[in-house]
């Protein structure tokens, strides 16, 4: 229990709409359901409308990125994970700046 409870303690209480559009970009699988349904006191409504914006840019991106030639999903890899650092570093530095 106490991993468990040391787990729940990692989601934020505050900004929970945007961390689960983000979880949900990051880790689009069922589990992340689980985890938030155990972890977090989050309305249906709002983790459903998160989960539509956190699926929609990949669904497209992914349905459409394999038929473009090689260099252009080289290129659209590259961005997703520039974007994907970007976000991590902003991130953490509002993590940061709200512990000071």
């Amino acid at each position: 229990m106490e991993k468990i409870e040391k787990f729940g303690r990692l989601i934020p209480d505050e900004h929970l709409f945007i961390t689960v559009v983000f979880l949900t970009m990051v880790f689009p699988f069922d589990g992340l359901s689980y985890i938030l349904g155990l972890f977090t006191k989050m309305k249906t409504k709002t983790y459903l409308i998160a989960t539509i914006l956190g699926l929609i840019p990949f669904s497209f991106v992914f349905s459409y990125l394999g038929t473009l030639s090689i260099a252009y999903q080289i290129a659209g890899f590259l961005l997703a994970t520039l974007i994907l650092i970007i976000s991590i570093l902003r991130m953490s530095k509002i993590k940061n700046k709200n512990k000071n």
